[in-house]
């Protein structure tokens, strides 16, 4: 985002980060929240963690079922820490 070589208009669009809470509070206002979602949610999320820690690579860190960031985490096992 503050990246000079990259034009103003493209870094721009980082500020879509600013008006998404807002949008995402209005639309639970308008329209209610669904409490089967929490459940469903849960579920997708025990499927797609571990799936994405067998099929992806370290080095790209999808979903960061290796570690917080760039680097892995070395305190836990790495099956441990996508299970907690």
């Amino acid at each position: 985002m503050f990246d000079p070589k990259i034009p103003l208009f493209i870094r721009g669009f980082s500020c879509f980060h600013i008006l998404l809470p807002i949008v995402l509070i209005w639309t639970l206002y308008r329209l209610g929240y669904d409490r089967r979602a929490w459940l469903w949610q849960t579920l997708a999320t025990a499927v797609v963690l571990p799936l994405s820690y067998l099929f992806s690579n370290p080095r790209e860190n999808v979903n960061w079922v290796y570690g917080f960031g760039e680097k892995p985490q070395i305190i836990m096992p790495g099956p441990l820490f996508v299970i907690v």
